[in-house]
């Protein structure tokens, strides 16, 4: 949802928001922008501690370059911090849970990084009291904003391993995925990395770990992998499977070759198998003719009730 600011289109400004349905989707609650607070309790001393988003102020202008000399004034934060790129999935016991891309306005402009709200048993007596979304739980919990700002998280997803009996008192293993940029001042080098959770994702005690395969040592802009999707296994309970795009080996062959890696976990997220090919897209332009957005094939995958995996692609424009 577009922030209320004037301006917020023409800078692209926005926070996630939310509807729900209780009646098979014939009507819809709009549930406004997930997780806003005043902006006296999201502070920029709080980033990256914060456990909600600052909303805007629409009678002052934001802290952006493009903001200086609006007649209103400047120093609305809250105008400024973007959150983006929502993914949304139930678990067997009726919760709902919700990732988002987390974009606090550092002054590097970078920064991004990734949270979590969960949602228990959602019901119509719910919306009516206000007990919706949780506050914000960091997936990747940053201590500080300087550690933060040297990241670029993106192109986010996560999956609820749902095998075994519904309705059983049990939220099975959750993990999420995202694009890491672990080293901006490098080129942006980049990496798919998960992390998981065992607790209906109230917390997520360890570190990113890569599936993508490591740095090529001879080419130091590399590598550039983009659009993971996780799934689940539907039949157990440890097991999920990955894909993503790989636009740096079509770039090195000369072509639009560029293949989509394949990877799985058997024991929950702790570890994964060594990643590869699983095919090649094959003349998708980056720029589409009298067009001025870039083109990213970017993977969605399935897992079939039998076992079977299914990776098809889907198409991604974007101003850029």
């Amino acid at each position: 949802m577009y922030n209320r600011d004037q301006d917020s289109l023409d800078e692209y400004e926005f926070k996630i928001g939310t509807y729900a349905s209780f009646d098979g989707g014939q009507t819809w609650t709009d549930l406004g922008q997930l997780d806003v607070c005043p902006a006296t309790s999201a502070p920029p001393p709080s980033w990256p501690n914060n456990t909600c988003y600052p909303d805007e102020n629409p009678a002052l202008a934001g802290t952006g370059d493009e903001d200086v000399g609006d007649p209103r004034g400047t120093g609305d934060f809250g105008e400024e911090y973007i959150t983006s790129d929502v993914w949304v999935q139930f678990d067997d016991e009726g919760n709902a849970y919700a990732m988002v891309l987390d974009s606090p306005p550092f002054s590097s402009g970078n920064g991004w990084g990734m949270s979590f709200h969960r949602w228990t048993t959602p019901s119509p007596e719910d919306i009516r009291s206000g007990n919706t979304w949780s506050r914000r739980i960091p997936i990747n919990a940053y201590a500080s904003a300087s550690e933060q700002e040297t990241t670029l998280d993106d192109k986010n997803t996560f999956a609820i391993n749902n095998a075994g009996r519904d309705y059983d008192g049990k939220t099975g293993i959750i993990v999420a995925c995202w694009g890491q940029n672990y080293d901006l001042a490098s080129f942006g080098r980049q990496a798919i990395v998960c992390e998981r959770s065992v607790d209906g994702g109230r917390t997520w005690p360890d570190q990113p770990k890569a599936i993508s395969p490591p740095q090529i040592p001879e080419l130091p802009f590399g590598p550039f992998v983009i659009g993971v999707h996780v799934v689940a296994d539907r039949h157990d309970a440890n097991t999920f499977y990955a894909v993503w795009l790989d636009r740096l080996t079509g770039f090195l062959e000369g072509s639009e070759r560029s293949p989509l890696w394949f990877t799985k976990t058997t024991d929950g997220a702790k570890t994964w198998q060594p990643a590869r090919i699983i095919n090649r897209i094959t003349e998708i332009p980056n720029i589409f003719p009298q067009e001025r957005f870039r083109n990213l094939s970017l993977p969605v995958m399935a897992a079939g009730g039998r076992g079977e995996r299914l990776a098809c692609c889907c198409g991604e424009s974007r101003t850029g």
